[in-house]
């Protein structure tokens, strides 16, 4: 029988000291902005994990769809596999929507959906799923979407 090996690298940047305490969605968007998201990438659909820990700190992120200025595909594997190689306690999934428009499309709810279940059975906690607009965020968890999934 072939032996097969496999090497797995992901791009999450951790954070060397703890990374602010999360527990607003406009602090965590200040904190995005300051970090990942641009204005000259802002016409492209782009997707961003943050994980944390049990004390809702920031303890990495990474850049998980870059995409088109319709949508970007968000791999639930490469999620859940990463929030387990970072140890991570919960994940926030951040998207920008180029149009402008903060309210999540059914994608977006189907895409949450799945990634909560995912990372359930893992026992991570999908903290929350944010949808950023040119003047405001939707958030998931505010806005108690969470309790439809």
């Amino acid at each position: 029988m072939k032996e097969y090996s496999y090497q797995y690298s992901t791009s999450v940047k951790r954070i060397g000291e703890l990374g602010p305490c999360i527990q607003e969605p406009e602090k965590l968007l200040q904190w995005l902005k300051e970090k990942i998201f641009k204005e000259e990438n802002s016409w492209r659909e782009t997707a961003v994990a943050v994980f944390t820990n049990n004390a809702s700190r920031i303890i990495g992120f990474e850049t998980i769809s870059v995409g088109t200025q319709h949508k970007c595909n968000l791999d639930v594997k490469v999620i859940c596999r990463t929030a387990i190689d970072i140890l991570a306690d919960g994940v926030i999934i951040v998207h920008n929507h180029p149009t402008g428009e903060s309210e999540p499309s059914l994608n977006d709810i189907n895409t949450a959906k799945e990634i909560k279940k995912a990372l359930n059975t893992l026992q991570i906690k999908l903290v929350d799923f944010l949808i950023i607009g040119d003047k405001d965020l939707f958030s998931f968890n505010t806005e108690k979407i969470y309790d439809y999934l």
